[in-house]
């Protein structure tokens, strides 16, 4: 293990003590692999061990959660073969992101704690079965912040923003825009999911085995997709020229819109770095102050101009279960908490004081207020 070198030095010069040492050491401990059993046996051999264990009910639970928590492991390291791969233990690290993940998404306490406690269970399935598991007994749920500010861009800014940079970050903040696709649906984005003659996208779910939702695109955006789907290929036409150069195999067209001369699965760190260096040129351009620009770039993230989507809908009359359906949301809080956002962004569109005079409710499902 590429840590055990440095843990060992660090035991030595009394950094950590000797059970600093192992617990570390077993959290760290996630690179063994299973004797061919795919990620599906595991779950299958997992809700076997839950029901001699629990209830009929209580082991589906924990089985579920475990599925959620192997899809979210798949998406992170763009493994194609999906569950049906083969099952490798994971990392303390690689919890917490789940978990911090599903915050991300407006998830409750409540569920996010289920989902943490379902993985300390399969922890001992995994140890009971002579397989390691990270040490997790450690890890918080992490609390949602109901107070936490709610920011978005008005479209204005992100057009601006789309139309300084390169035509290939254009239609990333385009798309993300437009769509209200989340990072993972951009990374898992391909050609052939454009219907250009009805100007269509189609959205798929994870693991693309059905369709999660069908969003229209703009005359113009499909036009500016075309384009560059067009140069794309003739980049990959390029980039295969030089392969041939040097004696290297061909590169595999997997169909992905964004992929890159480096790979052909786009990874989320390749689309944040479009993002952050579309931002960081207009700002540069706009403003003198670093601390004012680095602010600014910071808040231009996918999830921001999903919420910018949300209050732009949400402007425009539309109800809150359209807009949840449009965005793909199964939280009604992940839209409701941006009606407040409204006034400011666009308040051409409301009274204002009828609007702060409204008593908003909850258990309302179909909330007007244009």
């Amino acid at each position: 293990m590429r840590y055990e070198k440095h843990l060992k030095q660090m035991l030595e010069d009394k950094i950590i003590t000797q059970k600093e040492y192992e617990t570390i050491l077993k959290r760290m401990s996630h690179e063994t692999k299973t004797n061919n059993v795919t990620w599906l046996d595991m779950l299958d051999n997992f809700l076997k061990w839950c029901e001699e264990k629990y209830t009929i009910i209580t082991a589906k639970g924990y089985k579920s959660c475990i599925h959620k928590f192997f899809i979210y492991l798949n998406d992170i390291h763009n493994n194609s073969n999906g569950l049906d791969g083969e099952f490798h233990t994971y990392s303390f690290q690689e919890v917490n992101g789940f978990l911090d993940d599903m915050k991300s998404q407006g998830l409750t306490k409540q569920t996010i704690s289920k989902n943490r406690y379902a993985l300390v269970v399969f922890g001992n399935f995994l140890n009971e079965n002579g397989m390691e598991a990270p040490d997790i007994t450690m890890v918080k749920t992490p609390i949602k912040d109901d107070n936490k500010e709610c920011f978005a861009f008005n479209q204005n800014e992100i057009f601006e923003i789309a139309e300084s940079t390169d035509l290939r970050s254009k239609v990333c903040i385009l798309l993300c825009y437009e769509c209200a696709l989340k990072r993972i649906e951009l990374t898992k984005c391909k050609v052939d999911d454009f219907n250009f003659d009805k100007n269509q996208l189609i959205i798929y779910n994870t693991n693309r085995t059905k369709i999660d939702r069908v969003c229209i695109i703009s005359e113009r955006l499909s036009n500016i997709v075309q384009n560059y789907i067009n140069e794309l290929y003739q980049d990959i036409d390029s980039w295969n020229r030089e392969r041939i150069s040097k004696n290297r195999e061909l590169r595999v067209d997997e169909g992905y819109l964004f992929q890159s001369v480096k790979t052909t699965v786009p990874s989320y760190s390749i689309l944040q770095y479009m993002l952050k260096g579309s931002s960081t040129r207009y700002y540069e351009s706009k403003f003198d102050d670093v601390d004012e620009i680095k602010e600014k770039v910071s808040k231009f993230t996918f999830e921001n101009i999903r919420n910018s989507r949300r209050v732009y809908l949400l402007a425009m009359g539309k109800d809150i279960r359209d807009v949840m359906n449009f965005c793909g949301d199964k939280n009604y809080m992940a839209v409701y908490r941006f009606q407040k956002l409204v006034p400011l962004l666009y308040p051409e569109t409301i009274q204002v004081d009828w609007f702060f005079s409204q008593q908003w409710d909850f258990s309302i499902k179909h909330n007007k207020y244009i």
